[in-house]
Order: structure tokens, then sequence, then C-alpha cells
């Protein structure tokens, strides 16, 4: 039976993916001031990601019901959500990303410290994840697990354009 489950996430990931690519054509081939709209800042398509976080993040609280077990991956996705709602920007003088935040006299002091929290928060859930899952996943994309196989191509999505 594994086999056949296995066949069903394997379509549902075609699926999934010839809808992504036939949303791409269809965003390049269709009325400009759509495009636009569709995909501005603080748009649609920004906010039902923002959503999606979300709504992954209920999932996992539903699903597995174990808040102390996984909590490093439900802060992750709450950064990523309100990374996509432009939290960082809305209250911070600049972008944290930028070296400047941490140099410019002009940011106040206590800025900079929550910066820098929320910074190390971040990369100790990375870690986290790392330490935690990494030889599980990698055992599941060897074996051809859909689960694995399906978070591998998400993560390779995520790695910015060459």
């Amino acid at each position: 039976m594994p086999g056949r489950t296995n066949t069903l996430h394997y379509l549902i990931y075609g699926l999934l993916l010839a809808t992504l690519v036939a949303l791409v054509v269809w965003l390049e081939t269709t009325i400009p001031g759509l495009r636009r709209r569709l995909l501005m800042e603080n748009g649609l398509t920004e906010n039902i990601s923002a959503a999606g976080y979300g709504f992954a993040m209920l999932l996992l609280v539903l699903l597995h019901r174990q808040f102390n077990r996984f909590p490093h991956i439900l802060l992750i996705l709450l950064f990523f959500g309100l990374r996509e709602l432009d939290c960082h920007n809305r209250f911070t003088t600049m972008p944290i990303t930028q070296s400047e935040f941490y140099i410019t006299p002009g940011v106040p002091f206590w800025e900079k410290i929550i910066a820098i929290a929320f910074i190390l928060i971040f990369l100790y859930c990375l870690l986290r994840i790392i330490i935690d899952h990494c030889r599980h996943f990698l055992a599941g994309i060897k074996h051809g697990n859909p689960g694995m196989v399906g978070i591998g191509i998400s993560l390779v999505l995520l790695l910015p354009p060459s």
C-alpha cells in the first residue's frame, strides 16, 4: 500500500507544479494592470502568503497537538508570516537586515537590541531544525518519501535565483 500512497502524493505534487506553471504563464500574458495589482506590495498574493503561514501553524498545532515538541518550527513560520506582512519595516527605523541599521546613530538603542534578539531567535530556530530533523530528512529523501521530497522541493524553490 505505501507505493500507492507515494504515487498519489507525487500526482498531487505534479498537479500543484502544473498549476504554478499555468499561473506564471497566465500572469505573463494577462493584462499588465491586473498582474501589478496581484503582485504589488501589500497586495492579494502577499496577504494570502501570510495567511498560508498562519494556516501551516494551525495545521502543525492541530495535527501534532504537542506544542513543546515543535516550537522552533512554529516560530519560523511566525517569522515568515510577519516578514511577509513587512512587520520588520513597520516597527523599525530601517530594515534590520541592513548593516546600516546597527551602526547608524539615528536608530534607537532599544530597537537594535530587539532586532538582534529576533535575529538570534530566528538563527536558533534554524539551527534546531537542522540538528533535530536533518538526519530524518536526508533518510526520507534517500528512500523517496513523498513528504520529504516535497519539503526538499520547497527548500530548493526558496533559494534565490542565480
